[in-house]
């Protein structure tokens, strides 16, 4: 395991979210601390740890600083954070009190990870869809064995076909698809912040009444930050399986030739189901091991998954966060207005209802109208390139298709015995994939 202690939700803005970008899609699992002096589960933490479980890691909860309660008080607010964590999340992490001395808990605590659950669960499904990809590859060269050239050539016509109808629709609808796509994530994203905003908007009240322009700074970072985080990647890998179901009718043709000539693939309906269960491309590392298994008795069929990549998130989200962070200092500055002894007159004498009203009629509204600017120039250009990369995946998925059935017509002209062999060596390599994928499942058990 690698260590990364991140900055404290009271440090600079800037520094912040540099360090929560860097790391927000590579940590695997989580320690938050919350300090027995909140006493309560704020709307901002509970927002924290919900992007921890939007990102699909774990996470452990130490309740800091329990010297300053007594005993009876700290155990209270121990079960507390438990019934919330039991309550509205799925996580099943223990709430652990911190003492000054008590550092073996956080020890206790790294101990009982389970690193081999940890590996499983960002690795297993996609060392399992790369098995079915090498396992469907060889299968389509053994079906193609079985059948005379003139199948074969009709179904690799098909193929150029289908790849020319996925050309031109990736150009003619590129804008109708982007405009359709990006123009209402981006009314869910901003809708979706302007609901975490308002859900802590009693939260965010109190710390304005305090004077604490920094807190109330890095509050509403947080939430604007942790709520886009997740926001933005639900609705790219929804963006990523839409443009995944557009596309899959120019291969249509593939089917029905297949299913005309008793192929037992369904390639179409296959590269639309990865491009929906994919979140990032498969490691090289991984592609690299599989071909090792597979050696050379594949010839030149290529093992690289058929994966619809995700863009990474971080070169997107660091953009509308720095525009967030840039401007929040200022808005919230002059949300204080006025000198220092003016605020605090100003402060003893508002009510809370004007601070709630200001923060939902002017505050609010001014990040989204800078978050919707921002995000939308940065999601029109993303599903661009998602655009760009499914069709250039499903073309790249048929040509290694093709690949195979030119490779079969040329086997046509050796002797039946040879051809025999070839298939029956095929099906041994099948059959060994086939096992290491129930072991790799195995893994998970």
């Amino acid at each position: 395991m690698v260590l990364v202690d991140m900055p404290g939700f009271e440090s600079t803005i800037d520094g912040h979210n540099k360090a929560i970008l860097e790391y927000i899609d590579r940590g695997c699992f989580y320690i938050a601390l919350s300090s027995v002096t909140d006493g309560t589960m704020t709307s901002s933490f509970s927002i924290r740890l919900r992007e921890i479980e939007g990102w699909g890691r774990e996470f452990a909860l130490f309740i800091s600083k329990a010297d300053l309660k007594p005993p009876q008080d700290v155990q209270d607010i121990v079960e507390y954070f438990q019934d919330q964590l039991k309550d509205n999340f799925e996580s099943s992490a223990q709430v652990m009190p911190l003492y000054n001395n008590s550092s073996e808990k956080v020890m206790d605590c790294l101990k009982a990870i389970d690193l081999n659950r940890l590996f499983s669960g960002l690795f297993l499904e996609k060392m399992n869809d790369a098995c079915d990809d090498v396992i469907g590859e060889i299968n389509l060269r053994i079906s193609a064995s079985k059948k005379d050239t003139a199948s074969i050539e009709s179904l690799d016509k098909e193929m150029e076909e289908s790849i020319t109808k996925l050309r031109k629709q990736a150009q003619s609808e590129q804008e109708s698809m982007r405009r359709r796509y990006s123009g209402m994530a981006v009314k869910d994203i901003v809708a979706e912040v302007g609901s975490a905003l308002e859900g802590s908007v009693d939260e965010l009240c109190s710390l304005v009444l305090a004077g604490n322009q920094s807190a109330a700074s890095n509050a509403l970072n947080e939430i604007v930050r942790s709520t886009v985080s997740v926001a933005m990647k639900e609705k790219m890998a929804g963006i990523n399986k839409e443009i995944a179901v557009d596309f899959s009718s120019s291969l249509a043709g593939i089917d029905m030739v297949m299913k005309d000539l008793d192929f037992k693939q369904d390639l179409s309906a296959d590269a639309g189901q990865k491009a929906q269960e994919a979140a990032n491309a498969l490691s090289p590392l991984l592609s690299t091991g599989l071909k090792a298994v597979a050696g050379g008795a594949l010839g030149k069929v290529i093992l690289t998954p058929l994966l619809l990549p995700l863009l990474p998130l971080a070169p997107i989200l660091a953009p509308i966060i720095g525009v967030v962070s840039t401007f929040l200092p200022d808005l919230i500055k002059n949300f204080f207005g006025g000198s220092k002894e003016q605020q605090q007159a100003e402060q003893k004498a508002q009510q809370k209802q004007a601070v709630r009203s200001k923060l939902l009629t002017e505050v609010f509204p001014s990040i989204k109208r800078k978050l919707t600017g921002e995000i939308s120039a940065q999601l029109d250009g993303h599903v661009d390139q998602m655009i760009t990369a499914a069709s250039e995946k499903m073309e790249e998925n048929i040509n290694k298709q093709r690949e195979i059935l030119q490779a079969e017509i040329a086997e046509k002209s050796k002797g039946v015995e040879e051809a025999q062999a070839k298939q029956k060596q095929l099906e041994s390599i099948r059959d060994d994939v086939v096992s290491i994928k129930n072991e790799v499942l195995a893994w998970g058990k």
